[in-house]
């Protein structure tokens, strides 16, 4: 009796996918309707001190890449992450030999824990699913 219960229980059920339309989508689909934007930043940034003290200056060229994908089932996935490259500047490492110091805000342009950073600096900024 439960053979013939799941056959014809097995046949409604095929049925049914005959009749009505899905709307699943690919995961092509999703990804190949995704929206990709970004930006690319240039900030310079220089300290001009008074006298005998050291002058200091940097060059930072970054920016920012991310993807959201199309609506599935009502739900949106999204990354972005961003960069940041050391373009040119002066010895930021370097003490100034009057003060025993060294460069103060230019630091703030890259990673102020790791000061020997200075290319390649990258960083996840959004992770989502809305």
């Amino acid at each position: 009796m439960l053979p013939v219960l799941l056959l014809l229980g097995a046949n409604v059920v095929k049925g049914q996918q005959h009749g009505i339309e899905t709307e699943d989508k690919k995961l092509s689909d999703i990804f190949g309707k995704a929206h990709f934007h970004g930006h690319i930043r240039n900030y310079f940034m220089s300290t001009l001190n008074e006298g005998e003290l050291t002058d200091y200056y940097t060059n930072a060229t970054g920016g920012a890449i991310a993807i959201r994908t199309s609506n599935w089932k009502g739900f949106e996935a999204g990354v972005k992450g961003i960069f940041t490259y050391r373009t040119f500047s002066s010895d930021l490492n370097r003490a100034d030999p009057t003060v025993g110091e060294m460069a103060r805000w230019e630091f703030e342009l890259y990673d102020i824990t790791d000061p020997h950073n200075f290319n390649d600096l990258d960083r996840l900024e959004e992770l989502y699913i809305t």
